[in-house]
């Protein structure tokens, strides 16, 4: 219960859903294999993206034409991500996801750097006089159109991307798409931090619902284990949602990019460890 309080609040606070924390704390406490684990902190992920993602979309903190041109491609992909845990080495997978964290910091404390003045400036063109003040959430259908043509095709495509990228992951590692979609959209977006992880705890819910429903019918879930880290995610959920959305952009900024330091650098120095374990084994006699 205490590693789902954890990872849900931290998870929410820095848009990854909590997996990528829960998932080593189950490791210290179980010898089970490493797709059982990623199966069953998927449930708390999935536990965690629907309460903080419905708090981000009730206080207008989600942008969600792009949250759904990632879960469309995200969809696709989680149920290969799934299957493929089944059978598929990850250490490169993993290598990927620990260097694209390390590399998102740089632009996030590039927007830091900037200031409010940018944040200011954005505003005051949102809320210009003679100009009607636009919502990420939108109200209507008809609404919804008109926000998901505003966006040029290529910005689509490459949420596109980012969502098949991210289901593919939260499938196989059972970490949440929003280790790949966060640091992707508070890189190159110009989405405040909130809306970032807005966005991407709303962008998660679906494919990791459908990652939880491949990993079943697989056998993977511990259903008990799963229960009570999801108990413990939905609490901290509703913590970290409360800080996320009342937090200073900056702030948010600041904890972004200590977490995904931190977290980037023990994913590959867990490559490299296991890299050198591997090499170091005996060669199995056929």
């Amino acid at each position: 219960g205490g590693a789902g309080v954890v990872g849900g609040a931290v998870g929410t606070m820095v848009g990854v859903g909590g997996g990528i924390i829960t998932i080593p704390i189950l490791r210290e406490f179980t010898s089970v294999p490493q797709r059982m684990l990623s199966a069953t902190s998927l449930v708390a992920v999935a536990s965690t993206a629907v309460v903080s993602g419905t708090a981000f979309v009730a206080n207008d903190k989600a942008d969600l034409v792009r949250a759904s041109t990632i879960t469309l491609a995200s969809l696709v992909f989680s149920r290969i991500g799934a299957r493929a845990a089944h059978t598929m080495p990850e250490r490169g997978l993993r290598a990927a996801l620990g260097a694209a964290m390390m590399l998102s910091v740089p632009a996030v404390v590039s927007k830091m750097a900037a200031g409010e003045s940018e944040v200011d400036e954005r505003n005051n063109q949102r809320t210009a006089p003679g100009r009607q003040e636009t919502n990420c959430v939108p109200k209507s259908i008809s609404e919804f159109v008109q926000q998901f043509q505003s966006i040029p095709m290529h910005e689509l495509s490459i949420m596109a991307c980012i969502g098949s990228i991210a289901g593919f992951a939260s499938g196989l590692l059972g970490v949440g798409g929003g280790v790949v979609v966060t640091p992707a959209l508070a890189a190159i977006s110009d989405l405040p931090q909130s809306h970032v992880l807005g966005t991407s705890m709303v962008a998660m819910v679906l494919p990791s619902l459908v990652g939880v429903f491949e990993h079943s019918k697989l056998g993977n879930v511990m259903w008990r284990q799963a229960g009570i880290l999801s108990l413990g995610s939905v609490a901290g959920a509703v913590i970290g949602s409360k800080l996320a959305i009342y937090a200073d952009e900056n702030a948010l900024r600041a904890v972004f990019a200590v977490v995904m330091s931190l977290l980037g650098a023990r994913t590959l120095k867990q490559v490299i460890s296991t890299g050198k374990a591997a090499a170091g084994k005996p060669p199995k006699l056929k």
